[in-house]
């Protein structure tokens, strides 16, 4: 099944219209939850920051995955460089102005996730009906594909330390744990796959 599902899968860049499933894809590789209260507003803040390129989760960044016409998944992967220099336009768009849980202090007080040499794997998510066909997977090595035509000698991502079956799939993949991260207050495993 896993192989009829892959035969159908087309991978293509994202445009301008995608923002909204990078947007759903960035909050739920994030763990929140459609039904939370604050999930919507995040949501259309996270859209408008896809939009952008001066943002991590630009669709300038993102490869989505199609089935039959239907958008069934993204990942968002880039450069390590990038972070360095637009971290906080990015995050800046998890806060509110009545808000400041997000306050330049907290954000500086964060692991930094990737760094230059790197082509980092930021956020990943499959539609819930079609998790389970290999989609991710697919995704995952176009993203390596593409770090490899861009002359980069290394692959990383993290991976929440709770996530032990996630980060064993990873280990299947040929990443190895780099180090360990404390990031918006949760413990992460950074991982690197040598390519």
């Amino acid at each position: 099944m896993k192989e009829a599902v892959k035969n159908k899968i087309l991978l293509r860049d994202a445009t301008p219209e995608d923002a909204p499933l990078i947007a759903w894809a960035v909050l739920t590789a994030m763990d929140f939850k459609e039904e939370d209260p604050e999930f919507k507003p995040i949501l259309e803040n996270i859209k408008e920051a896809c939009l952008k390129s001066d943002t991590l989760y630009s669709y300038k960044r993102t490869r989505i995955a199609v089935i039959a016409n239907t958008n069934v998944g993204c990942l968002v992967s880039y450069d390590g460089a990038f972070y360095t220099d637009h971290w906080r336009n990015t995050w800046k768009a998890f806060g509110n102005d009545e808000s400041d849980q997000y306050t330049e202090e907290y954000l500086k007080s964060n692991a930094i996730e990737t760094q230059a040499g790197e082509w980092y794997l930021d956020s990943m998510s499959i539609s819930a009906a079609f998790r389970g066909f290999g989609i991710g997977h697919f995704l995952m090595e176009d993203a390596i594909a593409i770090a490899k035509r861009k002359g980069f000698h290394k692959v990383t991502l993290i991976v929440e330390k709770e996530k032990a079956k996630l980060k064993e799939y990873y280990m299947q993949l040929g990443f190895k744990d780099e180090k360990e991260l404390v990031f918006f207050g949760h413990d992460y495993y950074k991982m690197a796959l040598d390519i």
